[in-house]
């Protein structure tokens, strides 16, 4: 159970290579420094989630890769048939929209950008990666990758899979992936939050309003002043009134 390789092209066999290589109408050598560096950005961001108090999130990401065992061992039945290829690059296209979200499409600049791969290849491959590092991780963990024992290897080889990519890689993978779990709750929840919290508070504040232009409409009736010509006191309150509710509101 050692760490992973340093060869860029350990993951996939040269014979998977040549397959993909000629799919995507690019050479081996450019396909396996591709695939080599996303295998490594996703297990560095799968990583950067744990590390963030995401765990039970990367266990929901990995899960459906390895409900028939190594995904890895699927990679060559699916470059051979369309048929079980989709249904492969449909569970690695959820890994990496989960994990990256909306910065999917600046990791595959950067990985474009790294290790020349065509434009028009990044996409493929960044999704080919997703099973081949699930792949990593369960050959990496002896065919055991319980939760636990995929949080320690995270911890342990997280920081040195984020060193080893090359910094726009290395930017894009931890902040992406940082950003997908928020620390105190998500928008969502705080947006709620915020809407409950007025909806208790709003009736007693109306209340309070409604109190105050009773009691000064009250001293208006009872004052002698009342009678003088003029502006009334309570056409003063009642004109007052919209600005205490704008800025309860």
């Amino acid at each position: 159970m050692g760490p992973l390789h340093d060869s860029p092209s350990a993951p996939v066999p040269p014979d998977q290579l040549a397959a993909i290589a000629r799919l995507l109408g690019d050479t081996p050598d450019v396909i396996a420094r591709t695939l080599g560096l996303a295998v490594q950005a996703l297990l560095a961001a799968l990583a950067t989630r744990a590390s963030h108090g995401g765990m039970d999130e990367v266990m929901a990401l990995v899960d459906p890769l390895l409900a028939d065992g190594n995904p890895a061992d699927r990679l060559s039945a699916a470059l051979a048939d369309s048929s079980a290829r989709a249904p492969l690059m449909a569970q690695g296209h959820a890994l990496v929209d989960g994990l990256l979200g909306a910065e999917a499409g600046a990791l595959a600049a950067a990985l474009a950008q790294s290790s020349g791969a065509r434009a028009r290849n990044v996409a493929d491959l960044l999704t080919l990666a997703a099973p081949v590092a699930v792949g990593t991780l369960h050959r990496q963990l002896d065919g055991q990758p319980t939760a636990d024992r995929l949080a320690d290897w995270l911890e342990r080889e997280g920081p040195r899979l984020m060193a080893g990519l090359p910094p726009p890689l290395a930017a894009v993978a931890g902040s992406a992936a940082t950003e997908q779990q928020p620390l105190h709750g998500t928008p969502v929840e705080g947006a709620a939050g915020a809407a409950a919290n007025a909806g208790r508070w709003l009736p007693w504040l109306a209340a309070v309003v409604v109190a105050i232009l009773l009691v000064a409409s009250f001293r208006t009736f009872d004052s002698p002043d009342a009678a003088r010509p003029g502006p009334s006191r309570s056409t003063a309150i009642i004109t007052e009134a919209p600005v205490t509710l704008a800025r309860v509101d």
